[in-house]
């Protein structure tokens, strides 16, 4: 008896063994499933300063990025001046609220107007945000700070501090910095994308600047760099 009952305890331990570790594999596939679908974070700047003349194609780019946001993301707007990693330079977080996925019964009323409101919200949000950037007047800044705007960037994905986030910047000036704040700088592997790109009349000037910054970023573990021309189309892509 005493034998039978010993068995019957290493069955159910080597079971309860089993199921902790499908638990662990479980767990650990789903936190893989959610870093590769996971939230974007996304660092958006606007030139105001005196040597870039594209600032309103900047603030329409604005509104498609911050359109195209899904819940969970979150978007931060900064100006790019003479102080860019200042408090200053900020504009506003937006944080998306998470919708969920709509209900597969419509006919469950309750269910569906829950989603709804959650929908009318994250719209709300979108729209308060725009406006902010319609009605924002530009400001006066004596500098270009490239590289102020890229460490307030770092700042910003450090603060999020979740991994599986997909990071992008985005970036709408002519990227010719005359302040040379370089700091320690880390961007984490977040695609660079400088939109509404200002070009001179010198076309190998402006080659051998955006292959400088090319080199430049990936030394501080940028990911994909594209450059957009002013007239170019632009989609986000999260």
């Amino acid at each position: 008896m005493a034998q039978g009952n010993k068995r019957m305890e290493d069955m159910m331990a080597q079971t309860k063994r089993i199921i902790v570790s499908a638990m662990v594999i479980f767990f650990l596939n789903v936190h893989c499933l959610y870093a590769q679908n996971g939230a974007a974070v996304v660092v958006f700047g606007l030139d105001e300063t005196g040597s870039y003349n594209l600032r309103h194609k900047g603030i329409e780019i604005a509104q498609t990025v911050i359109g195209s946001l899904k819940g969970g993301d979150v978007f931060y707007a900064r100006r790019i001046t003479d102080k860019s990693f200042s408090d200053s330079a900020s504009i506003f977080r937006l944080s998306i609220p998470d919708t969920g996925n709509q209900p597969a019964n419509k006919f469950d009323r309750k269910a569906y107007s829950e989603w709804q409101k959650k929908v009318k919200q994250a719209s709300l949000v979108k729209s308060q945000a725009v406006d902010i950037l319609r009605n924002m007047k530009p400001v006066k800044a004596t500098g270009t700070d490239i590289w102020g705007f890229f460490a307030a960037a770092t700042a910003r994905f450090q603060a999020e501090g979740q991994e599986y986030k997909k990071r992008t910047i985005i970036i709408s000036t002519d990227m010719k910095d005359n302040m040379n704040r370089k700091a320690a700088i880390d961007l984490f592997g977040a695609n660079v994308i400088i939109v509404g790109f200002q070009s001179g009349e010198n076309a190998c000037e402006n080659q051998n600047l955006q292959a400088a910054w090319q080199a430049a970023l990936k030394k501080v573990n940028a990911g994909s760099i594209s450059f957009l021309p002013a007239d170019s189309k632009f989609t986000f892509r999260r």
